[in-house]
């Protein structure tokens, strides 16, 4: 899919690694124990939290953004990054990938198609009004036919009927098993909780009422907004912050240059820019691993061309060299990953098994395979990237160079965001260097491969199908047994990356840069800050 950083629970913060502690720790990512429905959020490369042994109240916090736009995310009702301070869902994710309560304090499943939830009581909206059952209600049905702006999604679960059982109580009845529910509870972009009736009295699009630690008082887009500490908020304690400004600022060199002047107390960067500043004491550097992972998307579907044959796909993955690609584009702070990213609890292939097996540069096999399928000679393919973050275009020209090896000429076209996601949406393209977001389950980052998919047509055609695959898809979808999942998931990727109609590269780190005076906050598995720097607080 076009590039998205979906959204995750708080992570643990690092200070700046080496490329060798940094693939360690990645192969140490999947020990996290899963229980049925916990779908793990995030996993940090982290060792140790930034934190001092006890908490300040009080104090703001100002934060640079480059993205804050009046849009819904397709099907969620409210403004991300605000979303993510000023709402919460029935479930959440810990530091340690476990589900635990949240709005609600309980559920069950009566059986595989019925879960009851127990509300927690007393929780208030940001108005004042008690959250109950049928606030519950009036969200899922909101989310599953959303009102313009808003579009339906790809990862609202099988719900047929939310039922409110008594004030606290809901019951939601699937079509069919669906074992992502869970993590479609726990997911707050996609399910968060709103009282009945907000769309109608208020503007998604700038303003919310929600149950979440922040209020929010003012939105401009593309400028700024600002949020309050929530008083009510039903975690004790929290937040600690008073108040958090969001500032508009594209550009990094702006971003730099407030953070220098104290205009801004934090932000994302890119390592380039890391450098410049990670050995100044005003500032301390959070990284970790991001889920992002970049890829080579490639289409299937119309007349017949050279990658539609599985020995060149073969053939373009074993040519590229990603420890070249990770050194060349990410100064070494970057692992290898395959289709479910690496640190996502114990879903992906090791890194161990993807650097022997799957994703291995092996020149001379790549070669060998060209010649097996009729194109030692090679071709010419167009490789669509997006300009920004330029890093996309930095991989695919990488790429490009690698692949003339085996006498395949690139053409590196980069396209703003929005003709980019069209392309890619439509299927127009022949090769794209594209990204994969946070899922909340692991089937959402293999569903498109399944023939019943709605992209499927529009990117793989005819001309692309693996019965056993498909099989597994519809398995995976029909299971809540976590041993079992983790069998049909690791298969299904043990195909896909045999098959390499996708291309995975590289899974780089993020970075964020605050002032020392700022706590306790931490770089989350998706990237996004808003979700560490809800429990962060200041020191002056």
């Amino acid at each position: 899919m076009a590039p998205t950083n979906h959204d995750v629970e708080e992570g643990l913060a690092v200070s700046r690694l080496s490329r060798r502690r940094l693939i360690a720790q990645a192969g140490a990512l999947s020990t996290a124990g899963l229980l049925m429905g916990q779908i793990p959020a995030f996993r940090s490369s982290a060792l140790a939290l930034q934190a001092t042994p006890t908490p300040v109240q009080g104090g703001s916090v100002t934060w640079a953004v480059d993205t804050l736009i009046n849009t819904l995310p397709s099907g969620a009702i409210g403004q991300p990054p605000t979303h993510v301070f000023t709402y919460d869902s029935l479930n959440e994710w810990n530091s340690q990938l476990i589900e635990q309560p949240g709005l609600a304090e309980s559920w069950e499943a009566t059986d595989d198609k019925t879960y009851i939830f127990h509300l927690r009581q007393g929780v208030k909206f940001h108005n004042g009004k008690e959250m109950t059952a049928d606030d519950v209600k009036y969200s899922y049905d909101t989310h599953r036919e959303p009102p313009p702006p808003g579009q339906s999604f790809s990862f609202y679960p099988k719900i047929d009927t939310v039922e409110v059982v008594d004030p606290y109580t809901i019951k939601i009845n699937l079509r069919e098993p669906d074992p992502a529910l869970i993590g479609f509870t726990t997911w707050t972009r996609y399910s968060n909780i709103m009282p009945v009736g907000m769309i109608e009295e208020i503007n998604p699009l700038s303003e919310a009422i929600g149950t979440g630690a922040y209020k929010l008082t003012e939105f401009q887009a593309d400028d700024h907004a600002t949020l309050v500490r929530n008083p009510d908020y039903w975690v004790a304690g929290l937040p600690y912050i008073d108040e958090i400004r969001l500032e508009f600022l594209p550009d990094e060199q702006s971003r730099v240059a407030a953070l220098r002047s104290g205009q801004i107390d934090g932000g994302t960067f890119t390592t380039d820019v890391v450098g410049t500043l990670k050995d100044d004491a005003e500032f301390t550097v959070l990284s970790g691993l991001q889920t992002n992972h970049r890829e080579i998307q490639i289409t299937t579907k119309g007349d017949p061309k050279p990658w539609h044959d599985v020995r060149v796909r073969q053939a373009v993955t074993h040519a590229i060299n990603r420890a070249d690609v990770i050194d060349k584009v990410y100064g070494g702070e970057a692992v290898i990953s395959g289709v479910v990213p690496t640190g996502y609890g114990e879903w992906p292939i090791s890194v161990d098994e993807l650097n022997s097996t799957y994703l291995n540069f092996d020149l001379d096999l790549a070669k060998q395979l060209m010649a097996d399928a009729g194109y030692a000679d090679g071709f010419s393919v167009s490789l669509q990237s997006i300009a920004t973050p330029r890093d996309f275009t930095q991989c695919a020209e990488v790429v490009k160079e690698q692949l003339k090896e085996i006498n395949i000429d690139v053409s590196v076209e980069p396209l703003e965001f929005g003709e980019f996601a069209k392309n890619n949406g439509e299927g127009t393209y022949d090769w794209q260097l594209t990204g994969r977001g946070f899922r909340g389950d692991v089937s959402g980052y293999v569903n498109e491969f399944n023939p019943k998919s709605a992209i499927y047509p529009l990117w793989f055609g005819e001309n692309w199908k693996v019965d056993e695959l498909s099989a597994l898809l519809d398995q995976g979808l029909q299971t809540a047994d976590i041993a079992k999942r983790k069998e049909i998931y690791t298969r299904a990727q043990q195909i896909l990356l045999t098959e390499a109609v996708h291309i995975t590269l590289a899974q780089p780190m993020i970075y964020h840069v605050v002032r020392t005076r700022v706590k306790n906050m931490a770089v989350s598995f998706s990237g996004d800050f808003a979700y560490t720097l809800k429990s962060a607080w200041v020191e002056d």
